[in-house]
């Protein structure tokens, strides 16, 4: 599901990556353009859904949710 899925449908829920299980956030403006993006709430080097700091090896998020 997208993010602005998510901020739509499930607004107060936990929102997890699905590379890393790590918590994500939902980012975005309150502009007449909708624009939402998804965050970690603490980057690791294990997610190659960050490119900025991914170390090449995946691996689960030390705060994983479930």
């Amino acid at each position: 599901m997208t993010a602005d899925e998510a901020q739509a449908r499930h607004r107060d829920a936990l929102k997890r990556c699905p590379a890393c299980f790590g918590r994500l956030m939902i980012q975005g403006g309150y502009t007449a353009v909708r624009r939402t993006s998804l965050s970690h709430f603490r980057v690791h080097d294990g997610c190659p859904l960050i490119p900025r700091h991914y170390k090449g090896e995946p691996r689960r998020h030390p705060a994983a949710i479930g």
